[in-house]
């Protein structure tokens, strides 16, 4: 059943909701307006705080992609726009489900380019 009025220049029908049911989704703490949640973004060399799905934003050269990433292990570095890349969590996993990071065409590993510039100097 809709409440509200219709016809030309009126505006559109609303549903009916009991008052029990306001009542009850309030006091859950559901709101009609969902806030969105800024979620952390995370730098190479930072420790992956949780395994996981991440989304991975490059410095204009390439579309976001998505990378699982063990938790206690370095957020990669990108060959080409180096440390500009983000990491956003997409989804949690289980840990024993993600192989472990290798450097693939665009992400190397944070402590193998450490080392390079070490032994470098």
């Amino acid at each position: 059943m809709y409440k509200g009025k219709t016809g030309a220049g009126r505006h559109l029908a609303r549903p009916l909701i009991s008052s029990r049911v306001r009542l009850a989704a309030s006091s859950l703490g559901v709101t009609e307006v969902k806030e969105k949640r800024a979620r952390p973004r995370y730098t190479p060399g930072e420790i992956v705080p949780r395994t996981g799905i991440y989304k991975i934003y490059h410095n204009q050269h390439r579309l976001m992609h998505e990378a699982a990433l063990i938790e206690n292990t370095f957020f990669p570095r990108c060959k080409k726009c180096k440390n500009t890349v983000r990491f956003v969590l997409a989804r949690p996993v289980l840990h024993n489900s993600v192989l472990p990071f290798r450097s693939t065409e665009l992400l190397e590993e944070y402590e193998q380019v450490e080392k390079k510039s070490v032994g470098a100097g």
